[in-house]
């Protein structure tokens, strides 16, 4: 089933439950493509213009797009941005939203593993931060992420918290592993 949805209600105590099975795809994207559900769902109140990131026109931003059909559904954007001092290299995740309508259905989580998937395949640096709003916090939390600085207050945004996601020490415990796995294997016998 490409992108086909089924739908069924029930009645449970006079409440009425839907029930929605969808195939979303993510994919990357221009960023123009994700600048409305931006608005709509992270700068409500605002100009659209509000939903342009600074970044999002640099050659290594990407941004990624999760379909329902035709339908955008979430969005979520890479910047390449220092996290401090220690960590110059890193990519920054931003304007992460799903649509209200497809909220706790997977599809944020398939944004992250898109990310994810990036980041590990890119020659540049394998640290992931954001700035995550509270209510996002479990949600990342659930998906690797973890918090790294007090709750701070975005004007605009609402409180939020730092969160990271560094593969690099998974590229390092591979590396050792592989290492180890050589260093162990026995010599071949030559005749």
């Amino acid at each position: 089933m490409n992108a086909a949805r089924v739908v069924a209600s029930l009645h449970n105590r006079m409440r009425l439950v839907t029930i929605r099975t969808m195939a979303v795809v993510v994919r990357q994207v221009p960023s123009e493509v994700l600048i409305d559900l931006r608005h709509r769902v992270l700068r409500g109140g605002f100009p659209r213009s509000a939903a342009i990131f600074d970044g999002d026109g640099e050659a290594h931003s990407v941004h990624f797009g999760a379909f329902d059909g035709d339908r955008l559904v979430g969005c979520a954007t890479l910047h390449r941005r220092p996290f401090d001092q220690q960590t110059p290299e890193a990519w920054q995740l931003r304007g992460m939203a799903v649509d209200d309508g497809y909220r706790s259905a997977g599809v944020g989580a398939q944004l992250l593993q898109a990310v994810d998937q990036h980041v590990l395949a890119s020659p540049l640096s394998k640290f992931l931060w954001c700035n995550g709003r509270l209510p996002a916090v479990k949600f990342y939390e659930r998906n690797g992420w973890r918090i790294v600085s007090e709750l701070f207050e975005i004007p605009a945004s609402g409180p939020h918290y730092r969160l990271v996601r560094d593969f690099s020490t998974i590229d390092r415990q591979r590396s050792a592993s592989a290492a180890r796995a050589t260093h162990s294997a026995p010599a071949s016998e030559s005749r």
